[in-house]
C-alpha cells in the first residue's frame, strides 16, 4: 500500500498572485507498506526419525531434529515458524531437553534446529512405533495442513527364555530376534551369569560379547559350546542376559536360562529331552553348527523345516540310518578350512558320497585333556514330489490338516504354483480367485528358508507391496511386516512400477515391476482353519 503526503514548497497565495499558471517545485515523500503475509509455513523435511540414544539417566530416547522434520517461510524467523501439537505421543512423551519441561502444546523450528525436542520411550510398553501429529503456523496466523510424524525403533530380546539340552549336544544356538524397525544398524551386547555351570569347564562361548545386526536383518544367533565331560554329574545351569543395546532399546525377555543335563542321568532320551513344550534347544531345530553371530540363511540351521530333532548320542548308540561298519571303512578329514572354533574340528567323510534319498551325517570332533567325544549331527529330512508339482520336505507322517497339494507352516498351508506363472498381479489375482487365498506372507528366517526350499531354489513371487507411499512396504494379507530378506535394506525411492517383491538368489529379496516382466512361479497361503 502506497500512502503520499505533498508538501507544498508555495503557498496558495503565491499561485494567486502570479496570475497564472508557473512551474513550481515540491517534494514527494512516499512511505511503504509490506502487502499482508497471506502465505502459509511449508513442510520442507519430513521424515521418521529412528536413532535411538541412551541418555544419562538410564532411558532412552529419539531426538526429533531439523535433520527429520523442517518447515521454512521466507517472512518468517526459526523461532516463529510454530509447531502447533495436535495429537501427543500415544506411547511416550515429548522433552525440551534446555528447560527439561514436558511439551504438550507447542515447538518451533529454531527449536528443532538446536537439537532441544526429544522424544523418550516408555520402556515398560512393548511397542515401536509412535505418532505425532502437529500444523505448523506463522505469527499472522496462517496455518498449513495438519501433518503426522512417525518414531520408529526396534527393541533386542530373546527368542526363547529356557532351554534344557543335553552335555553331548555339541554347539547351542541362541536366537537373539530384533523386533520393530530393522532397517538402520544397531548392536547389542551379552552377558553371562555362571548360575552353577562354569565357563570353561562346563561350556565355552565366543570372546566376541557384542552382536551386530546390519539393516534389514531381524534374527541372529550367538553360540556356545557345550562340554561333555562323560562324568556323571548334576544338570548345571547359566544365564545369558542381554544389555547396553546401541541404536535400540531392550524387550521384557532379556534373559535366558539354560539347563545342561547330566547324558548318563537318564533324561536325555529324545522323548523328554527334547521337549518342545518346555522350549528345548534341540525341540526347535539347530541343524548343524553356526558361525558365531550368523544370520545367513543355510538350509541346515531351519528349524522351520519340521522335520524330528537329532537324537542325543550316549555310548554305544549307533548314528540312526547308517550301517556302523561303513563308518569304520571310510577316512575322515578336515572339512572346511581345517581350523578349530572352541576345540571343536569339523570332520568329512572320504569316499563315495551317500546318494540324496540317504541320510548323512558330519561328524565333529572336541578334544580335551585325556579324553576325545564325538558329537554326530543329522541333516534335513529327505525331499518327496507334491502334488502341486513342488518338492516339500518329509514329515515322516503325512500332515493331513491342509488341503492336498497344501503344505504346513507357520499356521498356514502353502502352495506353490508352478504351471501358470505370471507376473506379481496375476499371481495375485490366482491366489484369491482360485486357491482362496493370499500370495505368501514371510515371518521369519526359518519360514524364508522352507518356502526357498520348496520353491526349489527358484524365483517366486511373495505377496509384500509398495503400498502407494515411497518405501512403505506391506503384506497384502495385512499382517505387519516382522521379517525381511532384502539385500541391502528396502528400496527407499523404489523406481516406478517397481513395487512389488520377488524372491530370488539365496532368498534375498529384489523389488519388480508388478504387471510388467518376465513370469514367475508363485506361493499361495491360507490361514489353518481348526
Amino acid at each position: 500500500m502506497l500512502k503520499a503526503r505533498i508538501f507544498k514548497e508555495w503557498s496558495d497565495e503565491a499561485l494567486i498572485s502570479l496570475g497564472e499558471p508557473q512551474p513550481f517545485l515540491f517534494s514527494l515523500a512516499m512511505d511503504w507498506v509490506d502487502q499482508l503475509d497471506k502465505a502459509a509455513p511449508r513442510i520442507t523435511r519430513l521424515h521418521s526419525p529412528s536413532q535411538v540414544g541412551l541418555l544419562k539417566n538410564g532411558c532412552y530416547g529419539i531426538y526429533i531434529t531439523s535433520h527429520v522434520l523442517k518447515a521454512s517461510d521466507p517472512d518468517t524467523e526459526d523461532d516463529q515458524i510454530i509447531f502447533k501439537i495436535l495429537r501427543g505421543p500415544l506411547h511416550g512423551r515429548l522433552e525440551n531437553t534446555t528447560t527439561g519441561e514436558f511439551i504438550h502444546e507447542r515447538f518451533s523450528q529454531k527449536d528443532l534446529s538446536s537439537k532441544t525436542i526429544l522424544y523418550i520411550i516408555n520402556p515398560s510398553l512393548q511397542v515401536n512405533s509412535d505418532i505425532l501429529e502437529f500444523q505448523i503456523m506463522d505469527p499472522a496466523g496462517n496455518t498449513a495442513t495438519p501433518q503426522s510424524l512417525e518414531l520408529k525403533w526396534s527393541f533386542f530380546e530373546w527368542f526363547q527364555t529356557e532351554y534344557e539340552v543335553c552335555e553331548n549336544v555339541g554347539l547351542l544356538p541362541l536366537e537373539v530376534t530384533r523386533r520393530g524397525y530393522s532397517m538402520d544398524s544397531a548392536f547389542v551386547g551379552i552377558e553371562v551369569n555362571q548360575v552353577s555351570a562354569v565357563v570353561g569347564k562346563d561350556f565355552t562361548v565366543t570372546p566376541s560379547k557384542l552382536i551386530q545386526f546390519d539393516p534389514g536383518m531381524s534374527t541372529k544367533m550367538w553360540n556356545i559350546a557345550i562340554t561333555y565331560d562323560g562324568l556323571e554329574e548334576d544338570d548345571e545351569v547359566f544365564e545369558v542376559i542381554l544389555n547396553s543395546p546401541v541404536n535400540a532399546v531392550l524387550g521384557t525377555k532379556t534373559k535366558a536360562a539354560v539347563k545342561i543335563l547330566d547324558s548318563k542321568g537318564g533324561r536325555c532320551h529324545p522323548s523328554n529331552s527334547f521337549n518342545q513344550s518346555k522350549h528345548s534347544a534341540w525341540g526347535k531345530g539347530s541343524g548343524q553348527p553356526l558361525r558365531p553371530g550368523s544370520s545367513s540363511l543355510t538350509t541346515s540351521d531351519s528349524p522351520g523345516l519340521e522335520r524330528g530333532p537329532p537324537p542325543s548320542l550316549t555310548k554305544g548308540d549307533a548314528l540312526q540310518g547308517f550301517d556302523p561298519t561303513d563308518l569304520s571303512q571310510r577316512k575322515m578329514r578336515t572339512h572346511g578350512n581345517g581350523k578349530s572354533y572352541h576345540g571343536i574340528v569339523s570332520l568329512k567323510l572320504d569316499g563315495d558320497s551317500f546318494s540324496a534319498h540317504k541320510l548323512k551325517a558330519k561328524l565333529s570332533v572336541i578334544r580335551q585333556p585325556q579324553k576325545t567325544i564325538q558329537v554326530a549331527e543329522l541333516p534335513l529330512a529327505d525331499k518327496v514330489e507334491s502334488p502341486a508339482g513342488s518338492h516339500f520336505p518329509r514329515q515322516g507322517l503325512e500332515d493331513r490338516s491342509c488341503p492336498a497339494g497344501w503344505h504346513l507352516h507357520s499356521g498356514y498351508c502353502h502352495t506353490l504354483v508352478t504351471q501358470r506363472k505370471g507376473t506379481w498381479t496375476t499371481a495375485t489375482r490366482a491366489c484369491r480367485e482360485q486357491y482362496q487365498g493370499n500370495l505368501v506372507t514371510v515371518f521369519s528366517r526359518w519360514h524364508m528358508q522352507w518356502l526357498w526350499d520348496i520353491s526349489g531354489r527358484k524365483p517366486f513371487w511373495i505377496g509384500l507391496k509398495n503400498q502407494g507411499r515411497t518405501g512403505h512396504w506391506e503384506w497384502i494379507g495385512g499382517e505387519p511386516v516382522a521379517f525381511t530378506s532384502w539385500k541391502r535394506g528396502p528400496p527407499q525411492h523404489p523406481k516406478p512400477g517397481k513395487n512389488c517383491v520377488l524372491v530370488h538368489k539365496r532368498g534375498q529379496w529384489q523389488s519388480k515391476n508388478c504387471s510388467k516382466g518376465k513370469a514367475h512361479n508363485f506361493v499361495c497361503s491360507r490361514k489353518l482353519q481348526m
